[in-house]
C-alpha cells in the first residue's frame, strides 16, 4: 500500500488554498508521488492510482462477468 507523506497540503505550491493559483508558473514539489493532492482540492496523481486499484480490486473484481 501507498505511504503518502503529506495528506493535507497539495504539491502544487504546498499551501491549503491553490487551486486557483497553481498553474504553470507555480512551484512544485520535488516529490510528487508523496503527496495525496496535487493542489488544495486536487487529488494527485499517485492518490487517483489508489484509489483506481482499489475500485478495480474490490468493486469491478466482484461483479466481472469475463
Amino acid at each position: 500500500m501507498v505511504s503518502f507523506e503529506e495528506t493535507k497540503k497539495g504539491c502544487c505550491l504546498n499551501g491549503v488554498v491553490e487551486a486557483l493559483l497553481c498553474n504553470q508558473m507555480s512551484s512544485f514539489c520535488e516529490e510528487a508521488d508523496k503527496f495525496l493532492f496535487w493542489d488544495g482540492v486536487h487529488v494527485s496523481e499517485a492518490g487517483n492510482l489508489v484509489a483506481a486499484k482499489y475500485i478495480m480490486d474490490n468493486i469491478v473484481g466482484r461483479y466481472s462477468f469475463f
